[in-house]
């Protein structure tokens, strides 16, 4: 038997469309976060069971706070980040790694990108058993490191003792239950070709605020086309960076990947601008 969306569903939509039209711009509290509050039951229902619904609404309700330029986004790419993380089971906050919300500026109107950290990828990834691990490392100038591809393929890598030198590649390693290894190499040069192209700006947002994580990131989608496809994997790989519109759980999320408008966007202030201590300072009141 299929869920049926509650009561709340329907007046968390009035309230996005209502939003979306500024006709609550009068309230005391932010017009996201009444959004938010008011979808506290659909968002349970997009959650995994195991996870606390009031847990992830207030560590959404952090961000925004955190975020104040969240506030200023389209509620229906709020709201599609938000649901679409909920049902992949993850959790935002710079401290986690999971997922973040990235707020832009495209041809005049304010949205939200979801980004699928590398830590949330990782944590998608163990939950299937067919893999028995997934590593991912960097390698400096002074390690031995050396691979080949083809019938006889192999990596090895003997990481420098004192001081290894600048980061000159990174490398992903998938190992299978059933015995079978599959590895994925990219030198520096080759990331940086890949963030020049898919970064939103050189200023400022995820690639340079968390560039090892980012590399690391790539390097794993690299790697990604061994891996098993599993129902939260083909959820990530859709809507990974996009623009993603839904405002319950069951309706069908629209994600747009429009890269003259990602390309073109201005990336505007994200929680990763600020500290590690600032973060969890402000979080632990929350939490």
């Amino acid at each position: 038997m299929s869920d049926r969306p509650d009561n709340s569903a329907g007046a968390a939509r009035d309230l996005v469309t209502q939003a979306s039209q500024g006709d609550i711009a009068s309230r005391t509290q932010p017009t996201l976060r009444d959004v938010i509050e008011k979808s506290e039951a659909e968002i349970g229902r997009a959650l995994p069971m195991q996870m606390d619904k009031e847990r992830f609404v207030r560590l959404v309700l952090t961000e925004l706070r955190l975020n104040p330029k969240l506030l200023e986004c389209s509620p229906q790419s709020v709201m599609g980040a938000v649901l679409t993380t909920a049902q992949l089971g993850l959790e935002f906050g710079s401290q986690l790694g999971q997922a973040y919300m990235i707020p832009f500026r495209s041809h005049g109107k304010m949205e939200v990108q979801l980004i699928i950290g590398y830590k949330g990828w990782l944590n998608l990834i163990d939950r299937n058993r067919e893999i028995a691990s997934v590593s991912v490392r960097e390698v400096h100038e002074r390690d031995e490191f050396d691979f080949a591809y083809g019938t006889d393929d192999y990596i090895t890598h003997k990481v420098a003792k004192g001081e290894r030198g600048a980061v000159v590649a990174y490398y992903c390693i998938v190992k299978k239950v059933n015995g079978g290894r599959q590895f994925e190499v990219m030198t520096m040069d080759e990331v940086k070709t890949h963030m020049r192209r898919f970064a939103k700006s050189k200023e400022r947002g995820p690639w340079v605020d968390n560039f090892d994580e980012m590399a690391k990131k790539t390097v794993f989608l690299k790697a990604r086309k061994w891996l098993p496809v599993t129902a939260d994997v083909a959820l990530a790989t859709f809507t990974d960076n996009g623009i993603v519109s839904q405002m319950t759980k069951d309706e069908e999320p629209v994600v747009d990947f429009d890269e003259d408008a990602i390309f073109e966007g201005e990336i505007v202030e994200t929680a990763a601008d600020r500290s590690d201590r600032e973060w969890r300072e402000q979080a632990a009141d929350e939490t």
